[in-house]
């Protein structure tokens, strides 16, 4: 199986992780029957197990099933005759950094022991063992920083969160690291500043010599010390960014594949991030980001970095700048670019981790499409069809000896992000399903990422101007119509009103809620308060207005059991209010938005459900905070297996 090394190959210890949602150990564990996929016949490695999202395919004239988890869970194991697994693991990326030309966000870090691959040196066995589970841990892509308004300033995007596989301690825990944060422009002016390290190294803003460095062995000993421990520093987790000495361009995050490039050349403008890498361990387009030449599989890019010209491309699951990452791939965010005649941006939100665990099975599965992850349920609720499910970018292929000639589609655009100071919760992705025709062809799949919410904390002294929470990406499948972004969560004055989208953002600050998309989701909650802000608009309903001084609650999400079990998507984000002369703090809808806080920063989405972020609130007198970040849409297509 994957590269050999002499690191322990101990078994796995059991842990339960308090952290972990139980509601995706039920929905992702494949619980139920339907999620599990057909029961795994004992061959070349005879395991069985569950967890995450499972896919049979065939690749180099081996039959694989891999389990990929875009959320935290559990991968269960009941049987093991050959326990050796090959695995990805990939962190969350870091956002990129605000104002004019912010650096771009650094790659989450790559951990892999597929056979052969150009990063598995050094990375060890993994071997699972009958009757064990063993916990994974998603890390979460950081905020894009902050555009303060004075002087087209700033700050930093927020480091990328570490992802996980297997009990920690234990010999053989696998831990990538977050990638580093994109620099904004208010640091950067101020002085010559270094980038900031992760798994990928954050890009520079405006002016600076030294690049952000990541997780390889070629880092210079003296910056060892800076980036955060532990790793194993042998292992080439991704690249430094690029440098924007004396030009007025961000520079690239570092990626997985290769460093960021330079600020501002060979061209003036914000520079691409570092290429990602591909790792097709999923199947042919289980999972990932397009790249180069119609290809996919791709992770891990670098974000662009902010600039005044044409913008830095958005490759490799790496933002443009200054958008967001595709969820599920480690890309950095975009940084924060000048626009004519319009204000700086916030930086772009770096994208969330993935883990993915394969082994051989010795069984083909075959079936009448291809493309994304595939399950044939042989009970519940998708009782003898077959799924295709897409959480980021892939191919849909009818084959015209298939006999498909229509499809149960489910398409969902990613969630806007929450407003800061005692701001709005971010709308809902927009979310169609219906049964429609198809034809024999190859249907290009895009999956919208979610947007950044609102930077915070900081101090409210001198801070004139606070950001809404960004706007949720689009979902195209050329199946059904294109589904809208949920708007970004409305902030304090002046950005207060909530924008629209698929659902709409709430209003904050006596703004009023964005418009949702018809047929797609609804409006997001108005303002009447100064001190509070309304929920985001959900699938099943429009957020909540404001009461007094109470923060309106997110739109109730949609459910749906085309992935074999019961799930919902496409809640609402809750608003926020504020500590003192305040109201009370309001939830997410359906418990997948996320959550208004007055005394932190709104938390972010459940991951890969579409749903909006919450807003955050105000300390008054000591600091205001941010929103959550929305998360990535979905698609699901499903026809009779027989």
């Amino acid at each position: 199986m994957g590269a050999r090394s002499s690191q322990s190959r101990g078994p796995g210890l059991n842990e339960t992780d308090g952290h972990l949602l139980e509601y995706f150990r039920n929905t992702f564990s494949g619980g139920g029957g339907g999620n599990s996929g057909p029961a795994a016949t004992p061959g070349a490695q005879g395991i069985t197990a569950t967890g995450g999202t499972i896919n049979d395919y065939t690749q180099g004239g081996k039959h694989y099933r891999s389990h990929t988890f875009v959320v935290s869970g559990t991968l269960s194991v009941s049987a093991a005759v050959d326990g050796d697994v090959e695995y990805l693991v990939i962190a969350g990326g870091g956002g990129g950094g605000g104002g004019y030309y912010g650096g771009g966000g650094g790659a989450g870090g790559v951990r892999t022991n597929v056979e052969g691959h150009a990063l598995a040196t050094g990375n060890g066995d993994f071997t699972v063992v009958a009757g064990q589970s063993y916990a994974v841990v998603i890390g979460a892509g950081g905020r894009g920083g902050l555009y303060s308004g004075a002087d087209n300033d700033g700050s930093p995007g927020e480091q990328g969160v570490d992802s996980r596989l297997g009990p920690s301690p234990s010999p053989q825990v696998v831990i990538a690291k977050g990638g580093g944060k994109g620099i904004g422009r208010e640091t950067s002016i101020a002085g010559a500043t270094a980038g900031y390290p992760g798994g990928s190294g954050g890009g520079i803003a405006y002016n600076g010599p030294a690049v952000g460095y990541g997780y390889n062995p070629s880092t210079p000993s003296p910056i060892v010390p800076s980036i955060p421990s532990s790793h194993p520093y042998g292992i080439t987790q991704g690249y430094p960014s690029g440098t924007a000495t004396g030009n007025s361009y961000g520079s690239g995050g570092g990626g997985a594949g290769g460093p960021g490039a330079l600020g501002g050349g060979p061209v003036d403008h914000g520079a691409d991030g570092g290429a990602g890498t591909q790792i097709l361990i999923a199947g042919p387009n289980g999972a990932g980001a397009p790249g180069p030449g119609s290809t996919f599989g791709w992770f891990a890019g670098g974000g662009a970095g902010g600039g005044g010209g044409s913008n830095g491309a958005r490759r490799y699951g790496g933002g443009a700048n200054p958008s967001g990452a595709n969820t599920g791939t480690g890309g950095g965010g975009g940084g924060g670019m000048q626009q004519p005649n319009a204000p700086a941006t916030q930086g772009g939100a770096g994208g969330s981790g993935i883990v993915v665990v394969r082994y051989v099975t010795g069984t083909e599965v075959t079936t009448k499409c291809s493309g994304g992850l595939v399950q044939k349920h042989t009970s519940g609720p998708m009782n003898n069809k077959t799924t295709h499910i897409f959480r980021g970018s892939g191919q849909f292929i009818v084959p015209g000896s298939s006999g498909v000639t229509s499809v149960e589609c489910l398409s969902l655009a990613g969630g806007g992000g929450g407003g800061s100071l005692n701001a709005a919760g971010g709308g809902a992705g927009g979310l169609l399903q219906s049964t429609t025709p198809v034809s024999a062809q190859a249907y290009t799949i895009i999956v919208g990422g979610g947007g950044s919410g609102a930077f915070g904390p900081g101090p409210v002294s001198g801070h004139p101007q606070y950001n809404k929470g960004q706007n949720g990406g689009p979902t195209t499948t050329g199946i059904l119509a294109e589904c809208v972004g949920g708007g970004g969560g409305g902030s304090n004055y002046p950005q207060r009103d909530g924008n629209p989208g698929g659902s709409g953002g709430g209003g904050s600050d006596s703004g009023s809620g964005g418009a949702g998309t018809s047929g797609q989701g609804n409006a997001g909650g108005p303002s009447s308060s100064p001190k509070a802000g309304g929920g985001g608009g959900g699938k099943g309903g429009s957020g909540s207005g404001t009461s007094s001084n109470n923060a309106g609650s997110g739109g109730t999400g949609y459910n749906s059991s085309m992935t074999g079990v019961s799930q919902d998507y496409a809640g609402g984000g809750g608003g926020a209010s504020r500590t003192s002369t305040g109201g009370n703090a309001a939830s997410g809808g359906s418990s997948i938005g996320g959550n208004g806080v007055n005394d932190a920063n709104g938390t972010n989405a459940v991951f890969a459900t579409g749903s909006g972020g919450g807003g955050g609130g105000y300390e008054e007198g000591v600091q205001f905070y941010g929103g959550g970040n929305g998360s990535g849409g979905i698609v699901i297509i499903a026809y009779p297996s027989t």
